[in-house]
């Protein structure tokens, strides 16, 4: 392997995106970062079916690394690895080993890694950072059967709860400076590519169960990208492409060659025997939860699909849970009101709950507008062959796809696109949109007009080509209606 990643990796990645429904991340890029990324593909020769967009750098940990002076010196001819629950007489080093015993080797976790790496954040997670550590490790017990229990549904390692740990302590609210959020800190872009719902209604990324099942999924495609735990936790943290420049590089697929000759990021390098360290030290002081009470609220929880838009505080009513309970399982809803679309929504309530007083909730909704004092400012619904949207900041396909309720396959195929990416500016027709015309009244706000006709604020706008949002009496404005 001299400058691209192995046939069978390319396999694996292209067999796994087949399968597994995976699309690359259309998140929208300027024209200068698609200038770069192109430069970036080309200097790593990108293997064909991979991802075609940059992974963005995580940096959740820098503000820890960077509290810590640790001394790097004559790294390379550092050869005392510290071993855990293996030996093998034909290594020359001792190797740190974290396994379990599975028939699939992607449900294997095996860490290498540098002792004086591991004992590093043994000492600092025991010592200089202890407070922090407890804090972190007694939340995280709260939630440690309900990830593990996930994490070995979808076939992967229960030690990956750990990484949970070191990103977020499991606080599900957390955001960092990078934009990451959740207690696995998806970035709004991974979320998207793994089916996770981010606006600004909802954000998956909080939600434990749902966002576990998503990292689930990511690890699952870093295994089977680069073939061993080191690097797929590398990338995780990294970006898939940081890890394949530096395997280019160092013409190594072994997580400590690569760490010997310094290709790796200084935060990444050190993720691997971070990980190994907060498991070793958690397993040891037990990960029994005190607060048993909320563990069992989390383990007894009934996902329910809803099918129409709904209220927390009517549902509270109905179901006679406390609004403090739902949002306690449901830490992704961020309004009272929440809107669905075409997609459904997944909800969790407890199971005590009388499932007819939820049955409203499960039947299709018709989306029709209810009357009002304002219907004859209403005209009759018409259809608008074509409508021309301009790509902003933040937009991608799938995301504009939604706000029209039309298919990619549909807004490719008009607008002659062959990949997914986008850029700033440019201008997309949207096929076989309903519109319906509203003129506007005295009184009326875009917040007031989108509820009233179960749209969004940000559709309104881009439909309309509003400036800054604004309207005024008499104007007659379009809004798009879903199909």
């Amino acid at each position: 392997m001299k400058k691209i990643i192995s046939l069978l990796t390319l396999n694996s990645m292209i067999l796994l995106s087949s399968c597994a429904g995976i699309k690359p991340s259309n998140q929208v890029m300027s024209e200068k970062d698609a200038v770069e990324t192109q430069q970036a593909s080309q200097a790593i020769e990108i293997i064909p079916g991979a991802p075609m967009e940059l992974a963005e750098v995580r940096n959740d940990n820098t503000e820890v690394l960077s509290q810590v002076e640790y001394d790097e010196s004559d790294e390379s001819s550092e050869e005392i690895i510290h071993e855990r629950n293996v030996t093998n007489e034909k290594l020359n080093h001792e190797i740190s080993i974290v396994a379990k015993k599975s028939s699939d080797k992607s449900s294997e976790l095996k860490l290498k890694f540098f002792q004086k790496h591991y004992d590093f954040w043994k000492n600092y997670f025991t010592k200089r950072d202890s407070e922090r550590f407890m804090r972190h490790l007694d939340n995280a017990r709260t939630y440690y059967p309900i990830v593990t229990k996930i994490l070995r549904e979808q076939n992967m390692p229960e030690e990956l709860f750990f990484v949970g740990m070191i990103e977020s302590g499991y606080n599900m609210k957390i955001r960092s400076r990078a934009s990451a959020v959740g207690p696995w800190q998806f970035i709004k872009g991974t979320a998207h590519r793994y089916g996770l719902r981010v606006d600004s209604q909802v954000d998956e990324r909080r939600n434990l169960y749902k966002s576990t099942v998503a990292a689930a999924n990511y690890f699952r495609d870093l295994y089977n990208i680069f073939g061993n735990w080191e690097l797929a936790l590398c990338a995780y943290n990294s970006g898939e492409y940081r890890v394949i420049n530096a395997i280019r590089k160092g013409n190594t697929r072994d997580y400590r060659e690569l760490v010997a000759k310094k290709l790796l990021p200084k935060e990444t390098i050190y993720y691997i025997p971070k990980v190994a360290a907060a498991q070793d030290i958690a397993s040891k002081l037990g990960l029994n939860s005190e607060r048993k009470q909320e563990t069992k609220m989390f383990q007894n929880a009934e996902p329910i699909t809803v099918k129409r838009t709904f209220s927390l505080s009517q549902l509270a009513k109905k179901t006679g849970v406390s609004k403090s309970s739902i949002l306690a399982l449901n830490p992704d809803l961020k309004r009272d009101q929440i809107r669905v679309g075409r997609r459904s929504h997944t909800l969790y309530l407890p199971t005590k709950i009388d499932s007819q007083k939820i049955a409203e909730l499960t039947k299709e909704s018709s989306r029709t507008v209810a009357s009002s004092t304002r219907s004859k400012a209403i005209k009759p619904v018409r259809t608008q062959k074509e409508l021309v949207y301009k790509v902003k900041r933040g937009d991608h396909l799938t995301k504009i796809a939604g706000l029209f309720d039309v298919s990619i396959s549909d807004i490719k195929k008009r607008n002659n696109l062959r990949r997914n990416k986008l850029f700033v500016g440019q201008k997309l027709v949207i096929p076989a949109v309903r519109i319906r015309v509203y003129t506007v009244k005295r009184g009326d706000n875009l917040y007031r007009i989108a509820r009233k006709f179960n749209t969004s604020v940000e559709i309104i706008i881009a439909v309309n080509s509003l400036s800054k949002g604004r309207i005024y009496p008499q104007q007659v404005i379009k809004i798009p209606e879903p199909s």
